[in-house]
């Protein structure tokens, strides 16, 4: 398990502990996301569009070929990037998304030219942090502060951009936070406001708090491999067992009120199947694993074999 630490590096959770890697392990600065490429190798994502690849050993980095006007739009933490199925890389920026195709090699997001595309060309928002691609190859595409627009969808099957809105049944100026497609292929996605939009493939229906959600912000969610999603927000920590019941029944699991050091930030699951909540508080970072029906919280005084969210 890899752990992000933004200005200290990366932390490899290992069995028999630790392991930190910094710039003089070939990382850049400001590390602000990782995820592992179509090959299963690590990649992690820094400052300046700088994208490093782990050998086993050490990390080797270039820095992507973003084009003049979203490099001076700025880097910050959470823009994110994937690689697609294809092998195709999409970069979320201030000024558009950026996508690389034609890459065999890391090396190559340094040299390749890439395409930018902005609103002229369908996207909601030109500012954009959040990147999800579907089963069926599609493209999701979120802001962080959208307009009555608050998603786009890049259609692969047609290379056609396809926004969304009120109209669609959306609500307005609420951004998207996460997103999960379960087995069925259908994609839902938590909402900053409140609410988990559903989309089948042809609508959206929106879940609320009458459909039996716990009302409030949702933070983000992830999808255990279970098939249970795991959200966090306002009352804390809560588990949906069948996102396609005619009224959900979440299980709180963590009460805010047992969250001492801060709200969730983010969230993991390990190799065993225990859920790993990223918090930060307002002296240190704190850890906390939900180990299904137990809650076992560390302290400093106590073995660190939970989740380090250091940033």
């Amino acid at each position: 398990m890899w752990l992000v630490k933004r200005a200290a590096g990366v932390l490899r959770v290992a069995r028999h502990g630790f392991i930190t890697f910094r710039e003089s392990d070939g990382l850049g600065k400001a590390i602000g996301s990782v995820f592992e490429d179509r090959a299963g190798q690590l990649v992690a994502l820094s400052q300046d569009w700088r994208v490093s690849r782990f050998d086993g050993a050490r990390f080797h980095t270039i820095r992507a070929n973003i084009p003049a006007r979203p490099r001076a739009a700025g880097w910050a933490a959470n823009l994110k990037a994937i690689e697609d199925h294809r092998g195709e890389w999409w970069f979320a920026t201030g000024a558009g998304l950026v996508r690389f195709s034609g890459i065999r090699r890391i090396e190559d997001l340094a040299t390749t030219v890439p395409t930018t595309y902005t609103t002229r060309d369908g996207l909601a928002q030109d500012s954009i942090n959040r990147l999800f691609e579907d089963s069926r190859g599609d493209i999701w595409i979120a802001s962080l502060i959208p307009g009555r627009e608050v998603l786009t969808r890049w259609d692969r099957a047609s290379g056609r951009f396809q926004r969304y809105s009120n109209v669609d049944g959306l609500q307005p100026f609420n951004a998207p936070t996460s997103f999960y497609e379960d087995a069925r292929h259908v994609v839902f996605i938590t909402l900053r406001d409140g609410g988990i939009a559903r989309y089948d493939g042809r609508s959206f229906r929106v879940l609320s708090d009458a459909d039996g959600l716990p009302a409030g912000n949702i933070g983000g969610a992830i999808g255990d491999r279970a098939g249970k999603l795991w959200c966090w927000s306002a009352p804390g920590v809560y588990r949906i067992d069948d996102l396609n019941a005619a009224r959900l029944q979440p299980v709180i699991v963590v009460p805010s009120t047992q969250m001492r050091s801060g709200s969730v930030s983010a969230m993991v699951e390990d190799a065993h199947g225990s859920l790993l909540p990223g918090r930060w508080g307002r002296h240190r970072a704190h850890r906390q694993r939900i180990d299904r029906r137990r809650i076992r919280e560390s302290s400093p005084r106590r073995p660190l074999y939970h989740q380090r969210w250091a940033g």
